[in-house]
Parts: structure tokens; sequence; C-alpha cells
């Protein structure tokens, strides 16, 4: 079973012309009670939540304090307007990449905590990894969004049929967080969810942001690859943020076009100009790097 794990991007668009049939996410009513929290929030506060300038406050207090549920809907992949999405261009997809999104790639979410494309959603603010210390009158105990989401994201990524997703709405998420990732990666099997993790294959083309609210809770037995796209300078491998979020978008593009069912084919990757770098990957991470025009040094596909 693979799965690929998105971030979701800062700017998102409401549709009104789409063709495919809306699901619902799956942690909708956790999703109902951040909003709740959100909305007893001042606008000051939620500016300080938001790290905003003061326009962008403005346009997301009125969306928080306009949303309707059920209303003004847009399926996931559709919703986000970010560098990446707009590489991956799914408004474009062919029916079977359509397909294979919807069965293999999921968008990790503050708000809506995990998302398949086609579930619905309504523009909104709230990053992973946005700080809830100064504000936690209206969220209790919790002092973070990956406490918040604790293993359920993980769990629902593991969940290989509708009961194995209805049970993770029916039972609470453990209170586990990023910090507890050493430990979790040492507990074996005890960390195994309700689906048969042992064949789970995950690609992460996430930031870290969003990446840690996987992480930290999965099992040895399960095969995670994270894809690093670069250029090498001065002997090292650098990263550019925009670039990286054209080539996550173009890979996921590809992955969808070319049917990619295991974790090797992603070395096939060409995209952009990138190659797989042998020498400096590893089992669990894929580095892709800018062929050169010249000669080169080093092992590329």
């Amino acid at each position: 079973m693979l799965k690929i794990i998105i971030s979701p991007a800062k700017k998102m668009r409401i549709l009104e012309d789409y063709s495919c049939q809306l699901s619902a996410p799956v942690f909708q009513e956790k999703a109902g009670q951040l909003h709740t929290a959100l909305r007893n929030l001042s606008f000051e506060e939620l500016k300080k939540l938001w790290n905003c300038s003061e326009k962008l406050a403005v346009q997301n207090y009125e969306r928080l304090h306009a949303w309707v549920p059920g209303r003004h809907l847009t399926p996931a992949l559709l919703a986000y307007e970010g560098i990446q999405y707009q590489y991956m261009a799914p408004h474009i997809f062919s029916e079977s990449q359509w397909t294979y999104a919807e069965e293999h790639l999921r968008i990790l979410s503050g708000f809506y905590g995990i998302l398949r494309p086609t579930d619905g959603v309504i523009p909104y603010r709230l990053e992973m990894q946005a700080k809830l210390a100064p504000v936690r009158k209206a969220f209790g105990s919790v002092n973070s969004l990956y406490e918040y989401w604790g293993d359920s994201i993980y769990r629902h990524l593991a969940a290989e049929t509708p009961a194995d997703i209805d049970a993770l709405q029916s039972t609470g998420p453990a209170a586990k967080t990023p910090a507890d990732a050493d430990a979790l990666q040492s507990a074996g099997p005890a960390a195994k969810t309700p689906a048969d993790a042992d064949a789970l294959q995950i690609v992460n083309l996430a930031s870290d942001e969003y990446s840690k609210s996987v992480l930290p809770f999965i099992a040895p037995s399960v095969t995670w690859v994270s894809c690093i796209f670069g250029e090498l300078a001065d002997g090292r491998v650098k990263v550019k943020g925009t670039l990286a979020k054209m080539a996550r978008g173009e890979m996921v593009r590809w992955m969808a076009e070319n049917q990619i069912q295991d974790v090797r084919g992603l070395r096939d990757f060409r995209q952009l100009n990138y190659r797989f770098h042998e020498e400096l990957s590893s089992d669990r991470a894929y580095v892709f790097l800018k062929s050169p025009e010249g000669g080169h040094r080093g092992v590329f596909r």
C-alpha cells in the first residue's frame, strides 16, 4: 500500500465548477472543534496565532466567521494554489491520474488533519506549527496542533478499509508529540495500526513542519522515503525552497501519470532536469539533483 503525503498551501480558493463528487474529511468533527475554538478568539489573538499581515488577518477573520457547514466547499486537491499545486496541475489530471491520486495521495493539514483529494474544504489559515500557548484558553490543555492530532493522522494513512477509518473517528488519538519520536521508533510492533502496517510504503513529499505529524508514529516495519530535491554546491546538497516545491508537485503529477506503485519506481523520476543520485541516497532518503550541464561526479541514474 503506497501513500504519498504532501503539505497544504497557505493560499486557497473556492471553486464552483468541478467534476468530482465531494467526500467528507475523515476528521471533520475534530476540525469543527478547532473552528469553534478559533471563533472564540479575538481578532488580535487570531492575528498573533496566524502570524500574518493585517490584510490577511482581516480576510481570514471574515472567512472564519462567515463559515457555514456544508457550503462553499471545494475538493481539497483543487482548493490549494501554492507553487507545488501549480506544478502538480490537478485541474488537468486525466481520469486515471485522478483515480490514482484518490487512492494514494493525502494532504496533511493543521485544520483538517489529513485530506483526500475529493474531501470538501473551505479556505482556512492554520499552520501545523502554529503556537497555541498564547491562546490556550480556547484549546484547553493542548499546547500544539501536533499534540491535538496525536497519532490519528498516521493511523489514517495506515487504514485500508472504511471500517478502519470509522474506527479512527470513534477512538481518541494518543497524546504523543514529535518529541516522542525516539521512543516510538523503538516501540516496534506496538506502534502498528488496525491495518497491516507491514505493507505500508509512505512517500514523504511534505515539508518538515507537516511530516513531523506522522514521523514519530511510524513502525520500524513501514517503508518511509523522503524525497530531497537540490543541487550540489561545494560538495554539499543545497535545497532551494521554491525549486523543491516545484519538484514535489511535478513528482506527484509524474507518479499519477505513470501509476507508480512502489517507492523504488521513484528512482526513474527525471522531470525538471532532476536525476536520482544513488551515492547520496539511503533507504529513507532519496536525493535528486539537477543534472549538470557538463560532466558530473557521482552516480546518476
